[in-house]
């Protein structure tokens, strides 16, 4: 399990009545998003809590709370709050209540429609000077009498049916 179950029941507890709440997994656990942004969210056992930037020292120095860093790189305007934290109901709904507060200051995300995973049968992709050259015309190209002539040969129609073209080739006086 790549986060408490239990702890996310309690925070849908408290966030059914703030209106529209979106889950999404992120951060190899889940997140609650408001309008599009980001509130709050659970990451192994540890509450994330999005403060904003302004008031991001402060919220540090309270007990339980430490820079979020899982990449070794501390995000600024987000918390770990550990589980010691959020044992009282009370506490976890302060909490969840900050999140809330920052994520509905910020202005709704329109949705958007390319976080669909490519499909898995679409064409393979062609090189940069296959793209140069232009669209495939192998048909056209291989098979017209003209192509054939200025090369020499039609390549397809000699394998297929020699006797039809014969390469014309033009003397010049």
């Amino acid at each position: 399990m790549a986060y408490d179950e239990g702890l996310a029941e309690r925070i849908r507890a408290i966030l059914e009545d703030c209106g529209r709440v979106s889950e999404r997994r992120m951060f190899g656990g889940l997140a609650f998003l408001m309008r599009g942004n980001m509130t709050v969210g659970i990451v192994k056992d540890e509450l994330m809590v999005r403060v904003g930037p302004e008031t991001y020292a402060q919220v540090l120095r309270e007990p339980h709370a430490r820079a979020m860093d899982f990449t070794g790189r501390p995000m600024k305007g987000f918390v770990f709050v550990s589980p010691e934290g959020l044992e009282s109901d009370t506490d976890l709904e302060r909490w969840v209540a900050r999140g809330v507060a920052y994520g509905a200051s910020l202005p709704a995300k329109e949705p958007r429609l390319n976080m669909m995973p490519p499909n898995k049968r679409m064409r393979l992709a062609r090189s940069a000077r296959a793209r140069r050259r232009g669209p495939r015309r192998l048909s056209a190209v291989l098979c017209s009498p003209q192509a054939g002539a200025a090369r020499g040969a039609c390549l397809p129609c000699i394998s297929a049916r020699p006797s039809q073209h014969t390469p014309t080739t033009s003397a010049k006086p």
